[in-house]
């Protein structure tokens, strides 16, 4: 007889550039669900297990985690940030002198010492995930997601707190039918 599995792991099965184009998205579930599932073989049951970042509306990981669209895969999003701080505009503040001390050479510092002094109004209403995670020159989790935020909204976003602003797939890249040959 022939060997066959009963747990899967796929980690990260796509790329950003996959991400944005509708049929290699498409391609992809149709290996997971079809050709990857179905390697136990008749009578067989097989664990799967997906880590992946949703980077686009619609993409792999953002259908796979839909428990509408795939109630099987019991997905999960975990957000960096749960729930985000009440208290914006010191952020806003504190964005400036960060991004100040950075286009001057002068580093983060003076950002962090704002932060230190107006932590507990900074973080209220914060809740983090991990909240270990953060860099040697931050002060905590909170921080660190903000920092991330700060640099790259879109891309905190769809990295971080799987959940992207927009839909940026290519649409164009599907393959003709005849509506659209009549059409032109």
């Amino acid at each position: 007889g022939s060997v066959r599995p009963d747990y899967v792991l796929l980690d990260d099965i796509q790329t950003a550039e996959s991400s944005r184009s509708t049929a290699q998205c498409i391609a992809r579930l149709k290996v997971v669900n079809s050709d990857v599932l179905g390697l136990a073989g008749p009578g067989e049951k097989i664990s799967a297990i997906m880590p992946c970042t949703v980077i686009t509306k619609g993409d792999v990981a953002d259908t796979i985690l839909d428990r509408e669209l795939n109630p099987d895969w019991r997905g999960i999003r975990i957000p960096m940030l749960i729930t985000e701080p009440v208290n914006l505009a010191l952020w806003d503040e504190y964005g400036e002198i960060r991004a100040d001390g950075l286009r001057t050479d002068q580093g983060t510092k003076a950002a962090t010492d704002f932060y230190i002094k107006h932590r507990k109004e900074m973080d209220k209403g914060a809740t983090i995930y991990w909240p270990a995670r953060y860099e040697e020159d931050e002060i905590s989790a909170i921080q660190h997601a903000m920092n991330l935020k700060l640099r790259n909204n879109q891309s905190f976003q769809a990295e971080y707190q799987n959940n992207p602003l927009s839909d940026d797939r290519d649409l164009t890249d599907h393959q003709l039918t005849e509506e659209d040959f009549l059409d032109r």
